[in-house]
């Protein structure tokens, strides 16, 4: 009986505490203002800006990188050409 009394004892105490706590600090305070969310879409839209500028520029990294490789592909392969007529 004392086992029970206890596990149900921790239980509560488990479960109950957090209904208890303290609301947090940002909670309750309501949906933004229309000012809030033109200054939040005016960021985001900036950040998007900034990763199109990014993507642009890996994608001309890769096409310069690709174009190196097919270079070096090519040269090796002639190398090679070479090689086998010695």
């Amino acid at each position: 009986m004392n086992k029970n009394l206890l596990t149900i004892m921790i239980l509560m105490v488990a479960f109950v505490a957090p209904a208890i706590a303290d609301k947090p600090e940002w909670a309750g305070k309501g949906k933004p203002t229309a000012e809030q969310k033109a200054a939040h879409k005016s960021v985001m839209n900036a950040k998007e800006d900034l990763d199109d500028e990014d993507s642009v520029d890996k994608l001309k990294k890769e096409k310069k990188f690709k174009k190196d490789k097919k270079m070096d592909d090519q040269l090796s392969g002639e190398v090679q050409g070479l090689e086998s007529k010695s």
